[in-house]
C-alpha cells in the first residue's frame, strides 16, 4: 500500500514552486510512459498475430513487443518505488509498529538507493557500449533499448529519495509528538 495512511503529517512536496506541467510530468511520467509501452506491446503483439494469420508477418513485431516490453518492466520498478509496492514480507511488516515500520521502510529504501548508485555507472556503460549493435529486423541501434534501464534507475533514485526525506521528517514528527 502507499503511504496515505501512514499517520505521518504530510511533508513538503517536491512539487511546490513547480509549473503545472511539470507538476503533471512529474506525477505520473512512470504511469504515461507505462501505459504507452504496454500499449505499444499489445499493438505490436497484434500485428504480429494478424499477419501470420494472413500469411505475410511482418519481421519487426515480436522485436518491437521485446524492446517496449523491456521499457516497460525497467519504469514498473521506479513507478513501484514511487507507490510503495515493491515486494515486501508482509506477515512480518504487520507486526511492527508505526515507528519501526517508518524505519524499515527508511533503511530499505536507503539500501536500494545505494545498490542503484553502484549499479549506475555500468548501467551507462553499457548502453554505450551496445551503441553499435543494431537489431536484427528494426536495425535501430540498441542504445535506444538499453538506455531504459539507466533511465529508469535514474526516476528511481529521483523518488527514493523523495521518500527518503519524507520517512525522515515522518520519524522526526513522531519523535516530537513524545
Amino acid at each position: 500500500m502507499g503511504r496515505a495512511a501512514s499517520g505521518c503529517p504530510s511533508s513538503p512536496s517536491p512539487e511546490v514552486g513547480m509549473p503545472k506541467v511539470f507538476r503533471l510530468i512529474y506525477r505520473h511520467i512512470e504511469e504515461w510512459s507505462g501505459a504507452l509501452f504496454i500499449i505499444i506491446v499489445f499493438l505490436s503483439v497484434t500485428v504480429q498475430i494478424v499477419t501470420r494469420l494472413l500469411g505475410d508477418p511482418v519481421s519487426w513485431g515480436e522485436e518491437v513487443a521485446r524492446y517496449a516490453y523491456i521499457w516497460y518492466v525497467f519504469l514498473g520498478a521506479a513507478f513501484a518505488t514511487m507507490q510503495r509496492q515493491h515486494i515486501r514480507l508482509v506477515f512480518l511488516i504487520n507486526r511492527l509498529s508505526e515507528r519501526n515500520l517508518k524505519i524499515v521502510d527508511l533503511i530499505t529504501t536507503i539500501v536500494c538507493m545505494i545498490s542503484v548508485l553502484v549499479i549506475l555507472p555500468s548501467a551507462f556503460d553499457n548502453a554505450v557500449d551496445l551503441a553499435g549493435g543494431r537489431s536484427a529486423a528494426l536495425e535501430i541501434s540498441m542504445f535506444y533499448v538499453w538506455i531504459s534501464f539507466p533511465i529508469a534507475m535514474i526516476l528511481l533514485l529521483l523518488r527514493g529519495t523523495v521518500l527518503i526525506v519524507e520517512d525522515i521528517q515522518c520519524l522526526k514528527s513522531h519523535r516530537s509528538e513524545k
